[in-house]
């Protein structure tokens, strides 16, 4: 994380102090805020003060051209920034203009300036630094469409100092919120990464703060890494430890947080991934919900952060295993199970009546021959009932009471059933192991190993270089 800075750029013997254009330094770009104060500023003066900024050190490979302060926004200086825009490949960076959407002079200034559409712009500072597609009103081919995209990384990470450029990163990325900080430098750190329907977050808060956050319209667990945190919802008061695994909130309660210097693992998903996983028999009411903000023990806690670091340490930095689909999945489902047995809930777990009476050998042959032609796929335990066209308790008790097993566990031996058949199709020295692995959906090669063998008596390597 590169410091603060200012800069001052010089129109003919005289120096034209600049010190509110604010550069910033994340992993993926160099921020440049510019202040009203750059209005004043002449096209010269502001161009050189620009490339002052981008050339020591070199900027990264996007630079955001922050506008949103100047409500007003001279014709001079829109053109001024679209041009340093379109020079921007010739100095190796792709520039983006963030602009408040509903600063009309702003907007109309840089339409003018740039009738094409050729510069791309955003609303919101994570889409300027995350997403390489923004772009602005009437945006036509251009320069800017042949331009290589940024590279997209497995995790994004944005770092931000202040307590406006904090309190702006967290509101995009989780919900608007409202916070004092304690007037020392704050620094918050993001690191995100998308896992099928999740999304893992590694965030960190240098810095004291008090928020009052609106509902998250999604779950939001976490375990504290370490720091102090306090939240505040659903009428309770809670005080969290270092290693603690809890709930933010209810996704539809507002709640406070008072937070010291935290660093915390965190999964965010849908409500709807958490029916989805553990639908409920006809007869419940309502969707699935946590009934309690903490891990049932500590021992649920724990199984639930080691789930998240192995997933988050060894599929998410791995490439090769995010590049197949059924990896991704099965990783986040896993976590999902995990969380669901860490937590209280209203998930019901036994069968009714009408699923013991739909649970005959008709439901197990429609299931199986589902599972069977369709096992390259995503396909979960609610797929599966709805093929057989049956609940999901009804096809889980069908397939305990005839084959003695789950329908997922029956889904993971015929896929390794087809890892075994691409093993002995395979070319040693082309094909390995663990690609083949990964493609039946097991990001660790070692539990897809020990699997094999169990299943087929021999090493999966054995029978690569023995057919």
């Amino acid at each position: 994380m590169h410091p603060r800075r200012t800069s001052t750029c010089r129109s003919g013997g005289d120096t034209l102090p600049l010190d509110t254009i604010t550069a910033l330094r994340t992993d993926q770009a160099l921020v440049l805020a510019l202040s009203s104060a750059t209005s004043y500023a002449t096209g010269d003066e502001l161009t050189d003060a620009l490339l002052r900024l981008t050339t020591d050190p070199p900027a990264a490979s996007l630079v955001v051209l922050d506008v949103r302060e100047i409500r007003v926004l001279p014709a001079q200086v829109a053109r001024t920034l679209v041009a340093f825009a379109h020079t921007g490949d010739a100095r190796g960076h792709r520039c983006v203009v963030l602009h408040s959407p509903d600063a009309a002079v702003a907007r109309r200034a840089l339409d003018a300036a740039d009738p094409a559409g050729t510069v791309p712009r955003a609303a919101t500072l994570r889409d300027a630094l995350t997403d390489s597609d923004v772009s602005g009103p009437g945006r036509a081919a251009g320069p800017a469409d042949d331009r290589d995209e940024l590279p997209r990384p497995l995790e994004q990470v944005i770092e931000v100092t202040g307590v406006d450029a904090a309190r702006e990163l967290m509101s995009g990325t989780y919900a608007r919120l409202r916070i004092q900080a304690d007037a020392v430098p704050a620094r918050l750190r993001i690191a995100s990464a998308p896992l099928g329907p999740l999304r893992i977050d590694r965030t960190i808060f240098r810095m004291t703060y008090r928020a009052a956050v609106d509902p998250l319209r999604a779950y939001v667990l976490g375990q504290l890494k370490s720091g102090r945190l306090s939240l505040d919802s659903g009428g309770e008061h809670r005080d969290h430890r270092s290693g603690e695994l809890y709930l933010a909130a209810q996704p539809e309660h507002d709640y406070a947080a008072t937070a010291s210097d935290v660093d915390v693992a965190l999964a965010v998903f849908d409500p709807a991934v958490l029916d989805q996983l553990a639908q409920t028999a006809p007869g419940h009411r309502g969707p699935v919900r946590f009934t309690g903000y903490t891990a049932i023990s500590d021992r649920a806690a724990a199984a639930w952060s080691a789930t998240y670091d192995h997933l988050h340490d060894t599929i998410l930095a791995n490439p090769d295993m995010m590049a197949h689909p059924l990896v991704a999945s099965n990783a986040a489902r896993f976590l999902m199970a995990t969380t669901l047995a860490a937590f209280p809930n209203t998930a019901l777990t036994d069968p009714t009546i009408e699923d013991r009476h739909d649970a005959h050998p008709d439901t197990l042959r429609r299931a199986v021959a589902f599972i069977e032609s369709h096992a390259e796929r995503d396909i979960t335990v609610a797929d599966i009932a709805a093929a057989a066209h049956v609940t999901v308790r009804t096809v889980q008790l069908a397939f305990r009471r005839h084959l003695g097993t789950t329908p997922m566990a029956y889904l993971r031996r015929v896929r390794l059933d087809c890892a075994h058949t691409d093993l002995r199709a395979a070319t040693a020295g082309l094909d390995t192991v663990t690609a083949i692995a990964a493609r039946w959906g097991y990001g660790n090669p070692s539990v897809f190993a020990a699997h094999y063998r169990a299943s087929f008596g021999e090493p999966p390597s054995y029978t690569l270089h023995n057919r």
